[in-house]
């Protein structure tokens, strides 16, 4: 086959394009005609569209379609991009934003000229009923006769604002044309269409069962018999298209009807208010989700201005090298401060929220749970409540209060009080809980400082959308999560504080019993305590530096001081006296020893030095001796606490009763101590061990009192 063959077998066939031809005498001919090559193919006609167009009435043959000749001003405009039409949509919205959030507000606002809906009524309207339709008002009297046998719910106006409340209803007749002595009016609680419960009085009959009448009113009842919740048809029927299409559970839909429109809450002037600070690494958001056109349409509802963080933890000194005492927490030690390849723009969130698990203030941490978060956030309640005192609870506080103290941040912790959650207090070794635990530290009652984490399991569920957003639409999308999370806590919060009410009248209770049982049971005392001096001791502010000081030998008096440098400097003597080998290495370093210990001797003499039998050096010395029996005293005074906190937590979580406990501790460690510290003979550790246990009794007793007096001094929380 020749070049030129080939050549015509690689090119592309010509398209053609057939068409109708009829001939004078009637004869039917398709035709083909070449179509230009840039022209889209067309489909191939089928013998019945080419036969109903002869049907129709078209054979006049229609020429060929010319290309126009191809210009810029006959192609169409070049598509836009996808951040392109973005930003112009949020521009649009943005310009009408304002003008719709006014058109709201003003809707929700009694308008001067509102007359009553009921025709010839002059009087005032005072109430509205959204669903009665837009813009329905109502006076005081053709509200209530107006919403009979209604399942509406009109709001009334009230102090400059509108507060939805429930008509009384009169009994409602399933039927109204049977009079029968059986009736009987009982109280019915129908659930309407919007998940709103109307409690109703309904006059049953007992000639038909309760279900049949409640189901001519088009209410399914709650239970087959005896029924005391009904569901309103239209709610059953929009339940069973959501459970079809949607695939969601029964739960997950009433729970979607449980929130109700929040009150409006009383702003906090003095008082106190408890708040819980911690942060979430769960909630991130990558740098490839692009960045925003527009700033958050609520705008600093819960998060703080995050340009201001920014700089302030920027400019703030993290202190390094903190002593860590307790134990390793990964919140302050800047774990997360490397991001992964620079794929993220922000790692989480840290807020703070309140003990009745209301969210306050939020932002985003760029890098890891630095100490210098939970510091802006102290900053920045304070600055929001001058006059109020904070507690706080964190679960480093015993280290964010360490960093105060060397930060030389002493006024800012002044007006603070801290302390660790109660699931978080046993992380920390028994020292700690001692200090910062909130069954002892004053002012925190019973509260457990885990608000903050059940929060963040709700906002968990956000995760996996939140991090594939824009920053702006990642706040939105968190606020709105936020602002549901208040209205469902607001929802139960009344049944929350009568449940801590009972659990603390329960708790002062038995802690008066163990109380009274423990202070009876000093039978072998010689000097038995009385409530009166466990209050002294609670009273008291614990010292473990001094304690510190008394073992190391801080704090001791110049003579003291120099008693201690002159015994080891005769004893360094003596054994150089015994020692026989004069060229040994050993020898040579305690020549060097005796003569640095010589010099500074010298230093502290102003006088000739005493000698091994003076009676200033000796008494010096008993003095020191006593110093260090008082300290191993306090030394076991704190292995005892520290032992008594270990049993209780394994009477907690592993079945040991209390008296199993105390017996172990009071026979196993007072052998123990008692062998070790003979000098301690005068010293009953029976009744120290008495004390502990006592004063712990004592604690519980008083911060339930405090519960108690706290919830019977405010109908309604104002410390959020």
């Amino acid at each position: 086959m020749s070049y030129q063959a080939k050549a015509q077998l690689g090119k592309r066939p010509a398209k053609f394009s057939r068409m109708v031809h009829v001939t004078p005498t009637g004869r039917v001919s398709i035709k083909k005609i070449k179509v230009h090559s840039n022209r889209k193919r067309k489909r191939k006609a089928t013998f019945r569209e080419l036969f109903n167009s002869l049907v129709d009435g078209d054979l006049a043959p229609q020429p060929p379609e010319c290309d126009e000749p191809s210009s810029a001003e006959s192609r169409p405009q070049a598509t836009r991009s996808y951040a392109e039409k973005r930003r112009s949509s949020q521009e649009a919205w943005a310009k009408q934003r304002e003008e719709l959030l006014a058109q709201y507000v003003r809707t929700e606002v009694l308008p001067s000229t509102a007359t009553c809906n009921i025709s010839g009524c002059n009087s005032s309207p005072t109430c509205r009923c959204s669903d009665c339709g837009p813009a329905v008002y109502f006076c005081m009297k053709h509200a209530v006769a107006t919403h009979q046998g209604k399942l509406h719910l009109p709001s009334f106006w009230k102090d400059g604002s509108f507060s939805p409340a429930f008509i009384k209803q009169e009994p409602w007749e399933p039927h109204a044309l049977h009079q029968c002595s059986s009736q009987k009016e009982r109280p019915i609680v129908v659930v309407d269409i919007k998940g709103r419960q109307h409690c109703v009085p309904i006059k049953l009959c007992g000639c038909w069962p309760d279900t049949k009448q409640l189901v001519s009113m088009r209410l399914w009842p709650g239970t087959p018999t005896r029924p005391e919740v009904a569901f309103h048809w239209d709610l059953m029927c929009w339940l069973r298209v959501m459970s079809l299409e949607c695939h969601i559970s029964l739960k997950s839909l009433c729970d979607a009807l449980f929130w109700i429109p929040p009150p409006c809450l009383p702003s906090l002037t003095g008082g106190r208010r408890i708040v819980s600070l911690d942060g979430i690494f769960g909630l991130k958001r990558w740098k490839k989700s692009g960045e925003s056109y527009s700033p958050p349409r609520y705008n600093e509802t819960f998060f703080i201005n995050q340009s201001e963080v920014d700089t302030f933890l920027k400019g703030y000194k993290q202190a390094k090298n903190t002593e860590q005492n307790c134990s390793s927490f990964q919140a302050g030690s800047l774990i997360h401060t490397d991001k992964t390849s620079g794929q993220i723009d922000e790692t989480g969130l840290f807020g703070a929220v309140c003990r009745h698990e209301m969210p306050l203030f939020f932002f985003n941490l760029k890098q890891g749970e630095q100490i210098g978060n939970a510091v802006y956030l102290i900053r920045h309640l304070i600055a929001e409540s001058p006059t109020t005192k904070h507690y706080v609870l964190y679960d480093i506080a015993c280290m964010l209060a360490a960093h105060l103290k060397k930060t030389g941040q002493t006024e800012l912790l002044s007006k603070i009080s801290l302390a660790v959650p109660a699931f978080h207090i046993y992380g920390h070794k028994p020292s700690c809980q001692m200090i910062y635990s909130t069954r002892r530290v004053e002012g925190f009652a019973l509260s457990d400082g885990e608000q903050v984490e059940r929060l963040w399991s709700f906002l968990r569920n956000f995760s996996r959308s939140t991090k594939e957003m824009s920053a702006s639409n990642r706040i939105d999308a968190i606020t709105e999560a936020l602002l549901h999370y208040s209205k469902k806590k607001i929802k139960t919060m009344g049944n929350i504080i009568l449940q801590r009410s009972k659990r603390a009248e329960e708790s002062l209770k038995t802690s008066k019993k163990e109380l009274a049982d423990a202070l009876s049971n000093q039978t072998h005392a010689l000097s038995p305590i009385t409530e009166d001096d466990i209050k002294q001791w609670i009273t008291e502010k614990s010292t473990p530096s001094s304690v510190q000081a008394l073992a190391t030998g801080h704090n001791l008096t110049p003579q003291e001081t120099y008693a201690i440098h002159l015994r080891t400097y005769y004893n360094l003597c003596d054994e150089i006296e015994k020692d026989t080998r004069t060229n040994s290495h050993h020898m040579q370093i305690l020549l060097r020893k005796v003569s640095s210990m010589n010099e500074q001797l010298k230093l502290m003499e102003s006088g000739t030095r005493w000698g091994r039998t003076d009676s200033v050096y000796l008494d010096s010395l008993r003095r020191t001796e006593d110093r260090k029996r008082v300290s191993n005293l306090n030394q076991i005074h704190t292995m005892a606490v520290e032992r008594w906190f270990l049993l209780l937590m394994k009477q907690k979580y592993a079945g040991m009763c209390c008296h199993e406990s105390m017996h172990f501790l009071s026979v196993k460690s007072q052998q123990a101590y008692i062998v070790h510290f003979n000098s301690l003979s005068t010293v009953s550790m029976m009744q120290m061990l008495l004390v502990i246990h006592v004063l712990a009794a004592l604690v519980v007793t008083l911060y339930s009192q405090e519960v108690l007096n706290y919830s019977a001094s405010r109908t309604f929380p104002k410390t959020c």
